[in-house]
């Protein structure tokens, strides 16, 4: 009994570690894909008032749940400590903003000074948050923050290079990390009027369907799928009429399900037992594919949503 006892402990074990390890390369995977927008980012081709430097607070957010991973393990693990003691200088970079996810107010950090911006910066809005800018030209592409400059190409390979060198001390987890093709999809936010509501209805709903919170504010949340889409709620600034289904704007969104039974058990276990509005039950819909499976509910502001297997 006692041998069977140690061998499920093992096996626990190696199945938490592993699901670590798959969370910290989902992490990464978020990461490249943040990188690759930010170096692709084209001003004319953004909506009105949308600053690039919102995608790279996004990419520090990501970079920074990185890095305390390799902290965490550094704490456990002699290995990753003598490899993060080597790397010092890159480490020391990501300390920016520390204090933007520790509890203080953004609002009311003192403003960096930026009066010696190299030409062609683009800098954050006010209050500073976490980037203070973004500069790129031809070739080069670094991030500003403080008195902190974070090369996007030479530091982000760099740091990329750490964590496969991390991650190849745990045999346990047989994979290494790969260059997937970039979904072209990445990111949302939604502004909603009741913020508290829509906090525990986002955080049930991705749960359930394998999305990792990464922000968790006074007035911001953010989760990001397994493949590095990320998902925003803020409060509305501006007026609190109710979101109108059939109006211009937002006709719904789906979030795409591994199987059929993946779609069931959401209605079953989630929105049926939670009384949330539903359009459609689940049901298959071959005019769209011949596996077309999905079901359509509403989120608190009474935007529709999607559960699909396709």
């Amino acid at each position: 009994m006692d041998i069977e006892r140690i061998e499920q402990f093992k096996k626990n074990l190696a199945r938490m570690r592993d699901m670590e390890i798959i969370t910290c390369e989902s992490f990464i995977n978020g990461l490249n894909f943040q990188r690759q927008r930010i170096l692709n980012f084209n001003s004319t081709e953004r909506p009105r008032g949308v600053s690039p430097v919102h995608d790279v607070d996004f990419y520090i957010i990501i970079l920074r749940r990185l890095f305390r991973f390799i902290e965490k393990k550094a704490q456990a693990d002699s290995r990753v400590a003598n490899l993060k003691g080597g790397h010092n200088s890159i480490f020391s970079k990501i300390k920016i903003r520390d204090h933007f996810e520790h509890g203080t107010n953004p609002d009311k950090l003192a403003p960096t000074d930026v009066s010696n911006l190299p030409k062609g910066s683009i800098k954050a809005d006010k209050p500073v948050k976490i980037a203070t800018s973004f500069f790129k030209n031809n070739d080069e592409a670094k991030i500003v923050s403080g008195g902190l400059t974070w090369d996007i190409n030479k530091d982000h390979d760099q740091f990329i290079q750490i964590m496969e060198e991390v991650l190849d001390l745990y045999p346990f987890q047989n994979k290494k990390i790969t260059k997937k093709p970039l979904d072209p999809l990445g990111h949302i936010k939604i502004s909603v009027s009741d913020f508290a509501k829509s906090r525990k209805f986002y955080g049930e709903l991705f749960d359930f369907i394998g999305y990792k919170i990464i922000a968790d504010e006074a007035n911001s949340a953010a989760w990001v799928s397994p493949e590095g889409f990320g998902f925003w709620i803020e409060p509305a600034k501006v007026g609190n009429h109710p979101y109108k289904f059939g109006a211009p704007g937002w006709h719904h969104f789906c979030f795409k399900a591994q199987s059929r039974e993946q779609v069931d058990r959401l209605y079953n276990e989630f929105i049926i037992p939670n009384n949330i509005q539903v359009f459609d039950a689940p049901a298959a819909y071959p005019q769209y594919t011949p596996d077309y499976y999905a079901v359509f509910f509403a989120d608190p502001e009474g935007m529709k949503l999607e559960y699909g297997h396709y």
